[in-house]
């Protein structure tokens, strides 16, 4: 007998916002007794940046660093969330308040630190 594992996410953050998905619902024409339903513990992360060597990015050259409060003309305060590259191509990850998690390019940004 073989046996073939089918998987499937929850939820999946898109655009700053959690979207919810369900199982395929061709997995219910299969016999239950073929089916085995597997949970795994939810665990909560915060996304981080990876330098080469697998270490976190606590702060790049632009000087932002993880978690510093900063305030954007358009969405307001936020929290620096994860940081990734460096240079002109530095981008920066914002939780802001009522506005969501935005991708903002560091050099375009303006931002100002709260």
């Amino acid at each position: 007998m073989q046996k073939l594992t089918l998987t499937y996410a929850e939820t999946r953050r898109l655009y700053g916002k959690e979207v919810y998905h369900r199982p395929s619902r061709f997995i219910g024409e299969l016999p239950e007794a073929c089916v085995e339903e597997v949970r795994l513990r939810a665990t909560v992360s915060r996304p981080v940046s990876h330098q080469r060597m697998g270490t976190p990015m606590a702060e790049n050259d632009t000087g932002y660093k993880l978690g510093q409060r900063v305030r954007h003309a358009k969405f307001g305060e936020g929290t620096i969330v994860n940081l990734e590259g460096s240079g002109e191509h530095s981008r920066l990850q914002v939780a802001f308040q009522g506005q969501g998690i935005k991708w903002l390019v560091a050099a375009y940004a303006r931002l100002e630190t709260v």
